[in-house]
């Protein structure tokens, strides 16, 4: 799960982008998602690892949606 804020300035939005086409080719995920949550996005993987990216507004800060969007994340894909 990938974690972002398109107004962030310490780590510029650009670069996350990079970093989750990454995690995306690493993790043999679908080049295209779809609708997981309110600003989150699932790509599901051929080998089991899939993405979900939640992509916020903000900056930097950690959004207040965040730890149940991530419960919610381990809740349906459990280390096996």
């Amino acid at each position: 799960m990938h974690l972002a804020g398109e107004s962030d300035p310490l780590v510029k939005f650009s670069w996350q982008k990079l970093m989750m086409e990454s995690e995306r080719r690493i993790n043999n995920c679908a080049a295209m998602g779809e609708a997981w949550d309110k600003q989150c996005t699932f790509y599901p993987s051929t080998n089991g690892t899939p993405v979900v990216t939640f992509i916020h507004p903000g900056g930097h800060e950690f959004d207040p949606a965040a730890p149940a969007l991530i419960v919610k994340f381990f809740k349906q894909h459990p280390a096996e």
